[in-house]
């Protein structure tokens, strides 16, 4: 039976959700909160589909049935109503509104991993300071190849080949963001390859020669800078670890009792967690970089950014 004003009005909560049909697909979902959401039932080459009306009371009767209507014509005429309202909204969607849905995504996923907040903060910074400047307002439907690698050859032209790298692999995290949610059909930066200059990797060979290793030794203990420095460098040569996970290192790591500090997994390359051994001249450094950074965070704080590693 076909739904009036006054059903709808009457139709109250339940314990679990329910729905009142007004006849060619379209459905009222009331839910246990009370919520009435406006729903279309259809079936495209065989497969079912289902597309949102609107609310209700926002969305009423009349207007839900018009929608109905137009979703009908376009079965009939052979197009999907889920992809055509997709297509439409690509082209009135931004680049600047996906980069920011991709970034609330990378925000979860680097809350719930407990990965470093260093990955947000990348992240941030090539919105900010690369794509966002230039290609933010453009509907993401709309924005070529062409245009995308005129963003990267301006820099490439500055020399910025690592910046070009990683502002390509973000373009196209957030493209092929942009292609799950349906907006375009695939990501720009395929067809790059040859087109951008490769980073110059410097390499930097690490000293073998027991002599060189003891100039470098002499060079650390005669630093005569900020002491928190003075004291990263003398730690590690007595710790053994990457430069990133020495910056990063948190006061509720270390266990001055049992001599250990404990790297979670998160921060951790291979992300496993990692056991490392402090002998007497560690737990030596240590204390003393306690009564400098000890009321923070971190062991090695930005200068003037407690919240951040220097």
């Amino acid at each position: 039976m076909p739904l009036t004003p006054a059903l709808i009005r009457a139709a109250l909560p339940r314990d679990r959700l329910y729905t009142l049909s007004d006849g060619g697909g379209m459905l009222l979902q009331v839910t246990p909160q009370g919520r009435k959401r406006w729903r279309l039932r259809y079936r495209y080459c065989g497969i079912p589909n289902m597309i949102s009306l609107g609310l209700y009371p926002e969305v009423g009767l009349r207007a839900a049935r018009q929608q109905r209507a137009e979703a009908r014509g376009l079965l009939a005429l052979g197009f999907n109503p889920s992809i055509e309202r997709r297509t439409a909204a690509a082209e009135v969607c931004t680049f600047a509104a996906v980069a920011h849905d991709w970034l609330a995504c990378l925000t979860r996923i680097v809350e719930k991993r407990r990965r470093s907040p260093d990955v947000l903060r990348r992240a941030r910074w090539v919105l900010n300071n690369h794509l966002l400047p230039a290609l933010g307002p453009r509907p993401i439907a709309k924005i070529t190849a062409y245009e995308l690698l005129g963003v990267l050859k301006s820099i490439e032209s500055r020399g910025l080949l690592d910046t070009v790298r990683r502002v390509r692999q973000q373009a196209s995290r957030i493209l092929r963001h942009a292609v799950g949610l349906g907006y375009i059909p695939y990501d720009l930066t395929a067809g790059f390859r040859g087109l951008l200059l490769p980073p110059h990797p410097q390499h930097r060979p690490g000293i073998t020669n027991p002599k060189r290793l003891g100039v470098l030794l002499r060079a650390v203990d005669s630093y005569r800078g900020a002491e928190k420095i003075a004291i990263a460098l003398k730690l590690t040569p007595l710790l053994f670890v990457r430069p990133g996970e020495l910056r990063g290192a948190e006061w509720d790591e270390i266990d001055f009792e049992r001599a250990q500090w404990r790297i979670p997994a998160e921060r951790m390359k291979m992300r496993t967690p990692h056991l490392v051994p402090l002998c007497r001249q560690a737990l030596d450094f240590l204390e003393r970089l306690h009564s400098l950074t000890g009321d923070g965070r971190y062991l090695f704080p930005a200068h003037g950014k407690p919240d951040r590693t220097m």
